[in-house]
């Protein structure tokens, strides 16, 4: 099939403008939310969501990934003890209620903190493997930055007001927790510790369900924190996933606890209904316009698409979409199979979208002296 056949049968836009939907969703213009594609960023619905704001217990979100991470590089292991200092043991809020002096792994104490978002715990975490709260806290600011979350300063290690008045409050805002929330859906260690619904944190201790209370409502949703602190209102940054496309929506501010969950699901369906991933042009497909050959026995060909060209898409921007073709008018041999010979571009309106490279779908070579003589012979 060729690209414009393709085109034919999916011309839809790939351009997710987002919704003016909040006022009908009956909330409150205090809070923030946004719902966003998680692989590409796309905004799909989106209110107050650059308003700058205290995210609670969201941060811990941070020390999963960085945990992580450490995990894959091999810094540590889920095995690595963890003890708790007096520091640690003085945490306010929600709690595993570590004494001085208790060592857990590193794995029962990330689990603690994304299932029951154990305070203590955090702080436990932070002084272990970075040292201190204050080396943790310079890593992690560091780390947000390098993921792109640019309106973001953090000053605690697990989301709690300060405890004295000359440190800040946290500072982030619903878009850069839903740029957090990309990164930790990539990471299937993050996703596990986050999709557990309870938890049994020692030895004889009751068993505690996790503080997300969207995780089992649907199949689909699978992730990722909550948080509450008066300051902040109650938060979360959630996720599902629908065949093969993810969304992310994140909810800060809110003053009820259970509403929250119910706008964050109303999100997350919502997005999931109205975008699709579509594939345009496969990988290995021949447009329509044939390049000439010089310096060959070929005298043209038609270049193919290096890779699958992918969008995600809105159903109510079809056919609004428009594939541009730029090939060459010509190319001299010798070419190599999949050398770059022009791109294939989506475009809305004047907007690229996407585009892939087109490239030779085989070898091009140069003639032998045999056509060579030949050629000249006839030009006599």
């Amino acid at each position: 099939m060729t690209i414009r056949a393709t085109l034919t049968l999916c011309l839809i836009a790939l351009v997710l403008i987002p919704s003016m939907a909040w006022a009908s969703r009956g909330v409150s213009n205090s809070i923030s939310y946004i719902s966003i594609e998680a692989d590409t960023g796309f905004v799909i619905e989106e209110h107050n969501a650059d308003v700058p704001r205290p995210a609670a217990s969201m941060v811990k979100m941070v020390m999963m990934l960085m945990v992580a991470e450490g995990i894959e590089e091999g810094r540590w292991t889920l095995e690595t003890p963890i003890e708790t200092s007096a520091h640690a043991a003085s945490m306010d809020g929600t709690q595993v209620y570590l004494q001085r002096g208790d060592a857990h792994s590193l794995e029962a104490m990330v689990r603690a903190i994304a299932v029951i978002s154990a305070n203590d715990a955090a702080t436990a975490i932070a002084e272990n493997l970075w040292g201190s709260e204050a080396a943790y806290l310079e890593a992690m600011n560091k780390r947000v930055r390098e993921w792109g979350m640019t309106d973001s300063t953090f000053y605690s290690v697990n989301g709690l007001p300060p405890r004295d008045d000359n440190t800040p409050f946290d500072r982030t805002t619903a878009r850069d927790m839903a740029i957090l929330g990309q990164w930790c859906v990539r990471n299937p260690l993050v996703m596990e510790w986050t999709g557990q619904q309870s938890l049994r944190f020692s030895e004889g201790a009751g068993i505690r369900g996790s503080t997300n209370r969207l995780l089992g409502r649907t199949d689909e949703i699978d992730g990722i924190k909550t948080g509450y602190t008066r300051a902040a209102g109650f938060c979360i940054t959630s996720t599902a996933k629908r065949d093969d496309v993810r969304v992310i929506a994140v909810v800060m501010g809110h003053p009820n606890r259970d509403e929250r969950f119910d706008l964050a699901q109303g999100l997350l369906e919502d997005a999931l209904r109205d975008i699709r991933r579509v594939t345009l042009v496969a990988a290995g497909e021949p447009i329509d316009s044939e390049v000439t050959v010089y310096n060959s026995t070929l005298a043209s060909f038609r270049p193919v698409a290096a890779e699958d060209l992918q969008v995600i898409i809105r159903e109510s921007d079809r056919d609004r979409l428009r594939m541009v073709a730029q090939p060459p008018r010509f190319v001299r041999a010798p070419l190599a199979a999949g050398e770059a010979v022009g791109e294939m571009a989506v475009q809305l309106g004047d907007q690229l979208l996407q585009a892939v490279a087109l490239v030779t779908p085989d070898p091009i070579e140069s003639p032998g002296w045999r056509f060579k003589l030949q050629q000249a012979a006839l030009r006599n």
